[in-house]
């Protein structure tokens, strides 16, 4: 004959109280809750958005600005995640950050040269601009969203050589 055993629903109650606790603490630690961004000085390694990057030697933060953007859409908005760093000579990188799409255009943009990459296992755009911004400026630039939607990324590096553009780019993973 089995045997059943009854747990008493307060030993129970307390037991799923203490796992929900402990599953919470795991979700605030891997950044679950709100937070968009995570950082490993020694790796020189970066989360935003669920995006892995690593930066080159020499590059440290110099920005990191997150806000709440009111969208064209009545009533909604988006999560927007601005950093930035910089490097040797004048070098630096910049990353903006959209959990849903940007709220309004960042200005016109004249790309010179136009070329397919991978990042991240996805095929995606950069170029090289003439006009980026609304500004005479020179920039290698790149869009990315993330995979099953839920964000849009747009990168870009001022100073830096082609290669080192590709470079940061290759260490990208979800």
């Amino acid at each position: 004959m089995a045997r059943v055993v009854v747990t008493p629903a307060p030993v129970f109650m307390r037991a799923r109280r203490a796992l929900a606790l402990v599953l919470l603490s795991m979700a605030a630690g891997c950044g679950c809750r709100e937070r968009w961004a995570r950082e490993d000085p020694k790796a020189n390694r970066v989360v935003i958005g669920g995006l892995s990057l690593s930066l080159p030697d020499g590059f440290v933060r110099k920005a990191y600005q997150r806000s709440r953007e009111v969208l064209n859409i009545p009533g909604q908005s988006t999560e927007q995640v601005f950093a930035s760093w910089e490097g040797p000579r004048e070098q630096s990188f910049c990353l903006f950050f959209w959990s849903v799409h940007p709220p309004r255009d960042l200005g016109p943009m004249v790309a010179a040269k136009q070329w397919k990459t991978r990042i991240a296992g996805q095929e995606a755009e950069a170029a090289e601009t003439e006009m980026f911004m609304g500004l005479k400026q020179r920039v290698f630039v790149t869009w990315l969203e993330r995979p099953g939607g839920g964000g849009r990324f747009v990168m870009y590096a001022r100073n830096v050589p082609r290669e080192t553009f590709d470079g940061i780019l290759a260490t990208m993973s979800f």
